[in-house]
């Protein structure tokens, strides 16, 4: 059933049925060229705002999110939505502010229903060509993705691997009780009267194998996810006037507020202090950029002689010793990898393999080391690495070959062809 308002002619309420009837058909992937055309039409009357504005966040939430373009292609795309708007007449511009806004809130969501419509297409046309090639002789060495692994060094010098113990209690060492839950969590949990026990302040080291991740609870209520390829260093029990911990590699943190005991991440050459906060931090020895990005609260970073203190949603970029602040940062992107996703936005293929290797512990070499082709796209982490190389290999400017690794620290071998 269709809901209009009394005052609705009966020619609009036939165009809102004619709407509802198209954005339909657009979700169930049978709109033709002439009916798509039709659509943008009728999205693009400011009466019909409404309407779109809801089935376009339905829409957005439900279009294949796991597909990759090259940028070229991607700007391609751009330029075909574009060029389907035709642009506003003069005479729009001597209307009121408010018809103003109405005529191009209405043209976004005609752009964005375009960009959806050829969205839909290329995607179509890229796993048919796919299917059709049927040529899974490239990826007879198929792995699945990472998952929740690490070890935890204790500061006696014990080594417990943490995917290998029993959900439940990990250590019971008088004061000290570390705890392992379903989610993959470890849990740092000390007696409130011995916190400031010196025995307590010695050093444990959780690290993340390439294709594992894990999160800590520590014992001042602090969490901190931890990427592939990483490491946290970090007391028992924080005694003192601060906080202090070391990271490397790539850690999410969401620190508990103590006015008295400022929280210190040390990563590389940077410096991060905070009382209660947010941030990210990516820090990975094999990356020239080292970047802190601030969710929400405040943290003051320092490099060298340098000091700024961030604001939610900026970025400090410290590439060649030298220090870039970014604002207006898409934290979304940020933090993709903590909700199980890559985000690849214009990335470079050297920079998107080395994300791979480390999720799915795979050596990657290159035929010729100058390849140089960037990608953006979205997909889960959670699927096998050739699912992914063929969406990569789907651009037809690069090819893969994922073969048994010969060196006994990966799991398998990716090779990357022109």
């Amino acid at each position: 059933m269709c809901l209009y308002r009394k005052s609705t002619s009966l020619e609009q309420y036939h165009q809102q049925q004619r709407v509802d009837f198209l954005l339909q058909l657009y979700k169930e992937g049978t709109l033709n060229d002439d009916q798509h055309q039709e659509l943008i039409d009728l999205l693009a009357r400011p009466e019909n705002q409404d309407r779109a504005s809801l089935w376009l966040d339905e829409v957005w939430k439900q279009t294949p999110d796991q597909h990759f373009f090259s940028a070229s292609k991607s700007n391609q795309l751009h330029q075909s939505v574009l060029s389907k708007i035709d642009p506003a007449e003069p005479k729009v511009w001597r209307l009121n502010k408010t018809i103003i806004s109405i005529v191009a809130a209405a043209a976004v969501i005609a752009i964005v229903f375009s960009f959806l419509f050829l969205r839909q297409s290329n995607f179509a046309h890229t796993d048919t060509s796919l299917v059709s090639k049927k040529d899974t002789s490239a990826f007879i060495a198929d792995l699945g993705p990472g998952g929740n692994k690490a070890t935890l060094k204790l500061a006696n010098n014990r080594v417990i691997v943490l995917d290998q113990v029993k959900n439940g209690l990990v250590l019971n060492a008088g004061n000290l009780l570390v705890k392992k839950s379903v989610e993959g969590q470890l849990i740092f949990q000390v007696n409130q009267a011995s916190k400031n026990d010196a025995a307590l302040s010695g050093q444990n080291i959780l690290t993340t194998p390439a294709g594992g991740q894990y999160q800590v609870l520590l014992a001042d209520g602090s969490k901190v996810w931890l990427n592939a390829s990483s490491s946290l260093k970090f007391p028992s029990s924080f005694t003192g006037n601060e906080r202090k911990v070391e990271l490397t590699g790539e850690g999410y943190f969401e620190i508990s507020k103590s006015k008295n005991q400022p929280f210190i991440v040390n990563a590389r050459e940077m410096k991060v202090e905070v009382l209660g906060t947010h941030f990210n931090i990516n820090a990975y020895p094999d990356e020239q950029l080292l970047a802190t990005t601030l969710i929400e609260g405040s943290v003051k970073l320092t490099h060298r002689s340098n000091s700024v203190l961030l604001k939610p949603h900026e970025q400090a970029n410290i590439k060649n010793g030298s220090f870039k602040l970014q604002k207006n940062i898409d934290v979304k992107d940020v933090l993709a990898w903590k909700e199980g996703y890559f985000v690849f936005d214009n990335e470079e293929i050297h920079s998107v393999m080395r994300k791979l290797s480390r999720w799915y512990n795979v050596k990657v070499e290159y035929e010729d080391p100058q390849v140089n082709e960037e990608f953006v796209g979205t997909i889960s982490k959670f699927k096998n690495i050739s699912e992914i190389l063929k969406l990569l290999q789907a651009t037809r400017t690069i090819k893969f070959k994922v073969l048994p690794s010969q060196d006994p620290t990966y799991e398998r071998r990716v090779v990357v062809m022109k």
